[in-house]
């Protein structure tokens, strides 16, 4: 298994807006044939983090139901084979109405009398599905953890950003690999674009 070294850098977060993330990565990529390791956003201490093959979501447990079913119906337009996996205990006859609203049944075993041990995968590309799913977030009592299964890739994570950042997520991590993996953070006191490349450069040597 591969093994690589970390470097931290600091991207002034002013350049991001001036440049663009889009074309900020691009020029990246070109010159020095990086890829995306991880991705970070956040909004209102919600959190998004995107890697090559999971997004890990986590919400606060007053998350509104637009943050929550934007975040969700996102990743489903950018990859409708996204999924995720539950694990829960209930009655044999529930089963059924849960496979109707869209989940798929993976597993299940009995407890004791009545009661099941299910698992469940929650396609994206189901709309009741994703809405229940929503549902469950919303209505939780606490901070809830999704982890969602996708096909990623430098793109994809890219699109999510974008489509993202319009209703205010913000960037708050980037980490990029090549022979290592550097640490993008971004701040007021961080390098301008010209100097960030150049730090770059030497990180990745």
């Amino acid at each position: 298994m591969m093994t690589y070294s970390n470097e931290n850098l600091t991207l002034k977060e002013t350049e991001i807006s001036r440049i663009g993330f889009h074309n900020f990565f691009r020029k990246l990529k070109t010159e020095f044939e990086i890829n995306i390791s991880k991705l970070e956003l956040n909004k209102d201490n919600n959190r998004l983090l995107a890697t090559q093959g999971k997004i890990e979501l986590t919400f606060k447990r007053d998350a509104s139901w637009e943050l929550i079913s934007e975040a969700l119906s996102t990743i489903a337009e950018i990859d409708k084979n996204a999924e995720h996996e539950i694990t829960v205990k209930m009655n044999y006859d529930e089963i059924e109405e849960h496979e109707k609203e869209g989940y798929v049944l993976v597993s299940y075993g009995k407890i004791k009398g009545d009661l099941y041990k299910v698992i469940f995968e929650i396609p994206f590309s189901n709309n009741s599905a994703l809405k229940k799913l929503a549902l469950s977030i919303y209505n939780s009592e606490e901070r809830t953890t999704k982890d969602v299964i996708w096909n990623g890739g430098d793109q994809r994570i890219v699109s999510l950003l974008m489509k993202l950042k319009d209703s205010g997520w913000k960037i708050q991590n980037l980490e990029l690999v090549k022979d290592k993996k550097v640490n993008v953070g971004f701040s007021s006191k961080g390098y301008e674009y010209k100097e960030f490349k150049k730090q770059l450069s030497e990180s990745i040597k």
